[in-house]
C-alpha cells in the first residue's frame, strides 16, 4: 500500500513541475506506472474483488469506444483521458475496499490535501518576496499536452494594490482555476471531517482556514460560484435532515435563510465577474458565439468528435471560454455521454441515503460528494480536472465516492 500512498505524494509535489521544468511529457511513463500499481494490487486481491453488471458494462462501453474510434475512424488515443479516469476510478475504489480501513483512507487524503495547500501557500511566499519573475521564466515550455505556468491576473490583489507583485496561484498543477479549485476542495474536505470528529481532526480546522484564505487572496468567479451553489444546498440539506428529522418539520426560516445566501453569494460573484467583463451582455456574447461553432461542424462531427488536432481550428476562430463544450467538440456528443453516465453512476446513489448521511453522521461521505462537485461543476469552465496531477486526484475523489456508497451502503 505504501507505493500507492507515495505515487500520489510524489506525483502531486514533484511531476507537473518536473515536466514543465525539463520542457518534456512523462505521462506515458506516470500513466504506465500508476496502472501497474493498480493492476499488481488488483491481482493481489483477485479472490475478493469483484465487479457488478453496471461496472461492467461501463469498463465494455469504454473499451468499445475506443475501438470503434481506432478502427472505424482512425482516430488514435482519442479517448485516452476520459478511458483512464473512468476505469481507474472503478479499480481504485476496489483497491481502497480490500486495502484501506475508514481511517487509513481519511488520513491518506488529509495528507494529499495538506501538501497541495502547503505548496500552494509557498508560491504565496515566493510572490510577496518578489520571485513571480524568476517562477515565469524557470515553468516556460511550449510543447504540445505540457500546461506551463501561467501568469494569471488576480482581481483581489487589484483590488488591494498588490496586482503587479502577487499574481493569481497556479501551482501545483499549472493554468487557470487550479489554485481556486484545489482551495475550495480542500476547504470542504477539511471543515466537513473536522466537523465528524472535533477532537480527533481538529488540526483539520486550521488547514481549513488556510484554504479558504488562499481562496479569498486568489479567487475565480466559476469556483466561488460552485461553492456557493454546494455549501447551499447542503446547508439546506443538514437544516432538513440533522435537527428536524424527528418531527418531519421543515425550517422556513432557516431554509430560507440558506437561499438567501446563495442569491447573495451569486449576486456578489457578478459583481466580481464585473470586473473582468463590462457587463451581462459581454458574458452572454462569449457564450452565443461559442455556441455557434456548432453551425460549422457534421453531424458526424458533434456525435465523435472532431479530434485534438482538428479542435484548433475551431477554437482559434472562437475563443473557448467553456470547456465543457470543448471537451464535446474534442470527443462528441457520444464520448461525452459516456463520461456523464459514469458520473451518474457513481453520484446517483447520493440521492436514496441523502437522509441517512445526516441522520447517522457519516460526514466523510458529504466530504466526499461535496468536493466531487466543485471538481463536475469547474469543470463547465475548465478543464482542471485534466490537468496531469488534478486528474488522479480527481480520479482519488470518484473512487472515495464509489468506496463509500458500496462499502457502507445502508
Amino acid at each position: 500500500m505504501r507505493s500507492l500512498k507515495l505515487f500520489f505524494y510524489l506525483y502531486i509535489m514533484l511531476v507537473p513541475t518536473f515536466q514543465v521544468l525539463v520542457c518534456g511529457s512523462f505521462k506515458l511513463y506516470t500513466w504506465t506506472l500508476f496502472v501497474s500499481i493498480i493492476v499488481v494490487l488488483t491481482l493481489l486481491k483477485a479472490k475478493k474483488i469483484f465487479f457488478n453488471k453496471s461496472e461492467i458494462a461501463l469498463i465494455l462501453s469504454v473499451f468499445a469506444i475506443n475501438i470503434f474510434y481506432v478502427l472505424l475512424l482512425g482516430k488514435y488515443l482519442f479517448y485516452i483521458r476520459f478511458s483512464y479516469v473512468i476505469i481507474l476510478s472503478i479499480f481504485l475504489a476496489k483497491i481502497f475496499a480490500e486495502y484501506f480501513s475508514l481511517d487509513e483512507l481519511i488520513s491518506f487524503v488529509n495528507k494529499i490535501y495538506m501538501i497541495v495547500i502547503s505548496i500552494l501557500v509557498l508560491e504565496y511566499i515566493a510572490y510577496i518576496l518578489g520571485f513571480h519573475g524568476v517562477i515565469s521564466e524557470a515553468l516556460t515550455c511550449e510543447i504540445s499536452g505540457i500546461t506551463q505556468y501561467k501568469t494569471l491576473t488576480n482581481n483581489f490583489s487589484n483590488i488591494v494594490g498588490i496586482g503587479e507583485q502577487v499574481r493569481g496561484l497556479n501551482f501545483p498543477f499549472m493554468g487557470p482555476q487550479v489554485a481556486s479549485q484545489m482551495s475550495a476542495i480542500s476547504f470542504l474536505w477539511f471543515i466537513i471531517i473536522w466537523y465528524s470528529d472535533r477532537n480527533k481532526y481538529s488540526h483539520l480546522f486550521y488547514w481549513a482556514a488556510l484554504s479558504l484564505t488562499l481562496l479569498v487572496i486568489s479567487p475565480t468567479a466559476t469556483i466561488i460560484t460552485a461553492l456557493l451553489l454546494v455549501v447551499g444546498f447542503t446547508s439546506i440539506a443538514y437544516l432538513r435532515y440533522s435537527h428536524f428529522h424527528s418531527t418531519n418539520f421543515v425550517n422556513i426560516n432557516s431554509i430560507s435563510a440558506a437561499l438567501l445566501i446563495i442569491i447573495l453569494g451569486v449576486y456578489l460573484v457578478l459583481e466580481y465577474a464585473f470586473i473582468s467583463y463590462n457587463n451581462l451582455d459581454d458574458i452572454f456574447i462569449i457564450v452565443l458565439g461559442q455556441l455557434e461553432i456548432f453551425d460549422r461542424i457534421t453531424i458526424m462531427e458533434g456525435l465523435f468528435g472532431v479530434g485534438s488536432e482538428n479542435l484548433s481550428y475551431y477554437i482559434d476562430a472562437t475563443t473557448t471560454e467553456i470547456e465543457l463544450l470543448s471537451q464535446m467538440l474534442r470527443v462528441g456528443i457520444i464520448g461525452l455521454l459516456v463520461f456523464v453516465v459514469f458520473l451518474l453512476y457513481v453520484m446517483k446513489p447520493l440521492a436514496g441515503i441523502i437522509e441517512i448521511i445526516f441522520i447517522q453522521k457519516k460526514y466523510y461521505i458529504l466530504a466526499s460528494a461535496t468536493t466531487l462537485l466543485i471538481h463536475v461543476l469547474s469543470f463547465i469552465h475548465y478543464a482542471v480536472i485534466f490537468r496531469d496531477g488534478a486528474m488522479e486526484l480527481f480520479i482519488i475523489n470518484l473512487s472515495l465516492l464509489l468506496f463509500f456508497l458500496k462499502k457502507y451502503r445502508y
